[in-house]
């Protein structure tokens, strides 16, 4: 699978009224704030802090959602999950690892995008 598979840009052109530069800047922003909710998720797992996880969860979910970031959204929605169901949480620290390599590839892709328009 090539790169730009990974992010399905027709959610954010439809949000954006097809106005690249406005989808530009959102694209940079989501980046910047990915990586602030990936620090804020390992501090709430490594604090047990189960409504935390939920939270910055179901908030990461809804902005991959955005960026059609599907497979990082299927992961943050098990670790949803995952609380929901009351599992332990360190069930939640091999999908934090897993979800942290899809963002890469995914930052990855967006960059490439971002460098290619």
């Amino acid at each position: 699978m090539g790169l730009n598979n990974t992010v399905n840009m027709s959610r954010l052109r439809h949000i954006t009224g097809n106005d690249s530069e406005l989808a530009r800047d959102f694209m940079h922003l989501f980046l910047a704030q990915m990586s602030f909710d990936v620090i804020s998720l390992e501090h709430a797992v490594k604090s047990k802090d189960h409504i935390n996880i939920r939270r910055t969860a179901r908030k990461m979910t809804s902005t991959l959602d955005v960026f059609g970031l599907f497979d990082s959204g299927l992961i943050t929605r098990e670790i949803d999950s995952c609380i929901k169901e009351n599992f332990s949480v360190t069930r939640i620290n091999p999908l934090l690892q897993k979800l942290k390599q899809t963002l890469d590839r995914d930052r990855t892709a967006m960059l490439k995008i971002l460098g290619s328009s």
